[in-house]
């Protein structure tokens, strides 16, 4: 049963932030130092300073980024930058944007408060396996905060868009208590929700839903910790307190403003050797095509855009993805039809989860090739994921990295089926766009 509740949020002060697309900030795990710089000179109350804080000489475990970002946060409440709705709330939320081709979206969803469950033991459904450092940062902010900055970003379906039709009814049609662009491009409209007839309605109807988390698994396990460590500082209790629950977004997958775009793989630091190993080995596994441009008869844009065309149309039959490693030419990969995925992808897993572009690019090329395997990732800084396209090439042309594999978004379809298996997809498989910032809703857990 997903158990879900109003909360009184905390929220920017507009009458002392008058322009609020300076205080919020994207998630902390998608932002660079250089964006880390910029959000602190954007405003002074911008809210990297919570979650994110810059690391200084001299740090130590009683002043540190997390120590910190609550006296910040301790501050900006006393000074009203912050402020604490007086009536419980769910907060609708719509986000307007743009996909790189200009298609125009707008995705609707709403934060609620979500009481925690185990994974495999209620309704709640993970996709994405996680890495032991974040979730250690992020454990020691809670810790010191007691609050959440950011929403875990979770989906359901409801065909019959029940949810969706209260909204339309009661909240979409009235101006929304908050609206802002953010540096992303990307408009933000924000209703508040008290009224308790409605709240019941979507309580009700969110009861019986499989919950499926989109973005945020290191920020829920981090939750789960908390309430355990919570639970053995005052001993496990009866009733229910406020580390039982996290702050999370939910949107309908049935919903048209819904986007799922890849993160491309990009890798560095590979000796000559492993270089010609690659090319060698991608012939014996892969069907092969270069899509060359020369910037004349053929430039990269349009070459880039039939490399793409091409990667959908076979995705659709066969794993497939592509690669660039600079000389002006693309190459499309296409796993060969007599290729053994049961024997390509080792382990345990079903023919879903083993099938998939992310899970052949990992298992095929990037460990059995060039040995860089799932412990590599955070120690040896070999591998780069990078969602955005032109960043993943640009690294190679500027010759920062060697190679750039490409790849196909992961279908809704394929999201849900491997999560209901109680199955993991490599990290970084997924990329929800746009991305929810942190800084509209902040929530105080004590």
């Amino acid at each position: 049963m997903a158990d879900i509740k109003p909360f009184k949020g905390i929220t920017y002060n507009n009458e002392i932030i008058k322009n609020m697309s300076l205080v919020i900030a994207p998630p902390y795990d998608v932002i660079s130092p250089e964006e880390q710089d910029q959000l602190y000179g954007q405003s002074l109350y911008n809210i990297i300073r919570l979650i994110k804080g810059k690391e200084l000489p001299g740090d130590n475990p009683e002043n540190d980024p997390c120590t910190r970002a609550n006296n910040y946060f301790q501050e900006w409440l006393r000074d009203k930058i912050l402020v604490q709705d007086k009536d419980e709330c769910f907060y609708a939320l719509q986000d307007e944007y743009r996909l790189e081709d200009g298609t125009k979206k707008v995705r609707k969803g709403f934060f609620a408060l979500f009481r925690l469950e185990e994974f495999g033991a209620g309704c709640i459904y993970p996709h994405e396996r996680t890495l032991a450092g974040p979730k250690e940062d992020r454990f020691r902010l809670m810790k010191a905060c007691s609050a959440n900055f950011s929403s875990i970003f979770s989906l359901y379906s409801d065909p019959d868009r029940i949810i969706d039709r209260y909204m339309e009814e009661d909240v979409w049609s009235s101006p929304p208590d908050m609206e802002l662009l953010s540096q992303q491009r990307v408009l933000h409209r924000l209703w508040r929700v008290s009224d308790p007839l409605l709240c019941s309605k979507m309580t009700d109807a969110m009861a019986e839903q499989k919950i499926f988390i989109a973005d945020g698994h290191h920020r829920y396990e981090t939750a789960l910790n908390y309430q355990k460590f919570m639970r053995e500082r005052f001993g496990i209790k009866k009733d229910l307190h406020p580390y039982d629950y996290c702050m999370m977004y939910f949107t309908n997958t049935q919903e048209k403003g819904l986007s799922i775009l890849p993160y491309h793989r990009v890798v560095k630091n590979l000796s000559q050797h492993l270089l010609d190993l690659l090319e060698y080995e991608l012939q014996k596994w892969f069907d092969v095509r270069a899509i060359n441009f020369d910037g004349i008869s053929v430039t990269e844009a349009t070459a880039r855009k039939d490399l793409i065309r091409l990667m959908a149309k076979n995705g659709d039959n066969r794993p497939s993805f592509g690669l660039y490693m600079g000389k002006r030419v693309y190459y499309l990969l296409v796993l060969k039809t007599e290729a053994d995925i049961e024997k390509l992808v080792p382990g345990k897993g079903s023919m879903a989860l083993k099938s998939l572009d992310v899970n052949i690019l990992h298992s095929l090329i990037l460990d059995k090739i060039l040995g860089i395997s799932a412990k590599d990732f955070e120690h040896r800084g070999t591998l780069m994921f990078v969602h955005d396209l032109r960043d993943a090439l640009g690294l190679v042309n500027m010759k920062t990295c060697q190679a750039a594999f490409i790849l196909n978004p992961t279908r809704m379809d394929q999201v849900m089926n491997i999560a209901l298996r109680g199955e993991k997809m490599p990290q970084k498989s997924t990329f929800f766009y746009p991305k929810l910032p942190s800084g509209l809703v902040i929530r105080k857990i004590a």
